[in-house]
């Protein structure tokens, strides 16, 4: 048993007699107090506050840890923003390389060409649909 548990319990002995006059009543607050030395609560005091610097360490870490993510969530976003710009220049170059021309009506390699060029356009598309299950 630590001092702190010790102290407790006799303490919470000391606290349950109290008001009754006996000799148990007397004993308990006399060993309380003597168990409540000096040395004892010295000794709690720096275990106190050796866990509160322990404590403030893991503030200043999540801190920190937090501090990150916001950087990374808001990089993140701006990363995004310039891949849509990408994707959706891209599609307006193709738009612009195949004159308007409807798909159907293109020679066989020209619509290969423009299969490839829009399969780019909605693989770039999809990396933003499926990146957005990330945010918040």
């Amino acid at each position: 048993m630590n001092d702190l548990t010790k102290l407790k319990e006799l303490a919470e002995r000391a606290s349950a007699l109290h008001g009754t006059p006996s000799l148990e009543h007397s004993a308990a607050i006399t060993e309380f107090r003597s168990a409540a030395n000096p040395q004892a609560i010295l000794g709690l005091i720096a275990e106190i506050e050796e866990h509160d610097g322990i404590l403030n360490v893991w503030r200043g870490r999540t801190q920190r840890a937090e501090a990150e993510a916001e950087r990374l969530k808001a990089e993140n976003e701006a990363l995004r923003e310039k891949l849509n710009d990408c994707a959706i220049s891209l599609h307006g170059e193709m738009l612009q390389k195949y004159g308007g021309q409807m798909p159907e009506d293109m020679h066989p390699v020209t619509r290969r060409n423009y299969d490839r060029d829009m399969a780019e356009v909605e693989e770039y598309r999809a990396a933003l649909e499926g990146g957005a299950d990330d945010r918040p």
